[in-house]
């Protein structure tokens, strides 16, 4: 029994044994049958790649070309730009056709790979890789036709950026010039708000131009356009914060100048009244006799019915006032 079992092991042994023997046998043989065929399709490809690989390398060199080409639009004077945009198109038209030909050729190369055997799956990938490198080429071209349209486009905008940036410093100067008036010393009067309300109305009107431009179709379907704007953004919010500002500072201005002429109204009406008083008692020192005093009774009289109208005038006035005074303190006017 137990020599049995040592057979039994011995046979399993040699069956492992055998088993990596034919394993690391099978190893050999597969990796020098790669290096075969390696060596072949290495030999096979000198043969087979050289053309095509010539074609496409002058295909991308058209392409970059034509990027060169498009990059001096943005560089040339603006007199010369449309004969930029021409040589771009005829660079363009050049790549497109090289590239054209390059897919008629490695349509053609792809029928020559049944020609190569044992090396077809090689040459397969081959023309994949350059059929990537034609995509890349065609992705880049493809914005560089649009070089006429995007030209026409900025041609049209071009005017209304500058006329925003002549707007904004429109808005700029009169805002200044907002700021200085309302920080003027000496007395307020109707000449200073008028031109104080003509600055804040200019001001108002660079704007409404300037954020219609802005919004504008040919702004903001121009790429160009669109990026020239992003830089004057800063410079239009600043205008437009400093807008709302000076229009609330002005506001509260006339708003005091406003009540304070209220109290200057309510004062000579009170002045008035106290005259007319004064008059009275002045009346009644000098009268001398009955007759004077009768006299300064009567006038007296008359007094009282035209200072009574008085009184109740100016109250009337006073209260109609304070009124108007409390909605100014009330919404921080009168600070």
């Amino acid at each position: 029994m137990e020599t049995g079992n040592r057979v039994s092991d011995a046979f399993t042994a040699l069956q492992k044994e055998d088993a990596n023997l034919r394993r690391v046998s099978k190893e050999v043989e597969d990796a020098r049958k790669r290096e075969e065929q390696e060596k072949l399709d290495s030999l096979a490809m000198q043969h087979f790649l050289p053309d095509i690989k010539s074609i496409v390398n002058e295909a991308e060199d058209e392409v970059e070309k034509a990027l060169i080409t498009h990059e001096m639009i943005a560089n040339a004077e603006e007199d010369s730009k449309l004969h930029a945009v021409e040589m771009t198109e005829a660079a363009c038209a050049r790549a497109q056709q090289a590239l054209d030909g390059v897919r008629a050729s490695l349509k053609a190369k792809r029928s020559e790979l049944p020609q190569l055997d044992s090396s077809a799956p090689r040459g397969e990938l081959e023309l994949q890789r350059l059929e990537k490198h034609l995509q890349a080429a065609q992705l880049k071209l493809k914005p560089l036709k649009a070089a006429r349209n995007e030209w026409n486009m900025q041609r049209r905008s071009k005017k209304m950026i500058e006329e925003v940036e002549e707007k904004i410093i429109l808005a700029e100067v009169e805002l200044d010039r907002l700021d200085a008036l309302l920080k003027t010393e000496g007395p307020l009067n109707e000449v200073l708000f008028a031109e104080m309300h003509a600055a804040l109305k200019s001001s108002a009107d660079a704007q409404e131009v300037m954020a219609s431009h802005v919004n504008a179709p040919k702004v903001q379907n121009c790429p160009w356009a669109r990026r020239k704007i992003e830089l004057l953004e800063p410079r239009v919010e600043d205008a437009q914060s400093r807008h709302i500002t000076a229009e609330g500072a002005l506001q509260n201005l006339e708003d005091r100048f406003a009540t304070d002429a209220m109290f200057e109204e309510a004062k000579g009406k009170f002045q008035v009244i106290n005259d007319g008083l004064r008059q009275m008692q002045d009346l009644l020192r000098e009268a001398d006799s009955a007759e004077d005093i009768l006299l300064v009774v009567k006038a007296g009289e008359e007094q009282k019915v035209k200072l009574q109208q008085a009184l109740s005038g100016t109250k009337v006035f006073v209260s109609t006032k304070a009124v108007t005074v409390k909605r100014h303190l009330a919404d921080g006017f009168l600070a």
